[in-house]
C-alpha cells in the first residue's frame, strides 16, 4: 500500500495494473501511428521530396 497524499491510499497491484495498460496502449498507439505521414506538407509530400 502507498500512501500518495493523507486522503489517497493505493495498493501496488492497482499501480501496476494501471501501469501495465498504459504501456499496452502506448505500444497500440506506436503501431497504428501515421509514421509515413510525418512531417507532410499540405500537398502530402514529405520532407524527403522537398529537399533538394
Amino acid at each position: 500500500m502507498v500512501r500518495l497524499a493523507r486522503n489517497l491510499v493505493v495498493r501496488q497491484d492497482d499501480l501496476e495494473a494501471v501501469g501495465r495498460e498504459a504501456f499496452l496502449l502506448h505500444g497500440e498507439l506506436g503501431e497504428k501511428a501515421d509514421i509515413v505521414g510525418a512531417g507532410a506538407d499540405k500537398d502530402g509530400e514529405g520532407r524527403r521530396r522537398r529537399s533538394p
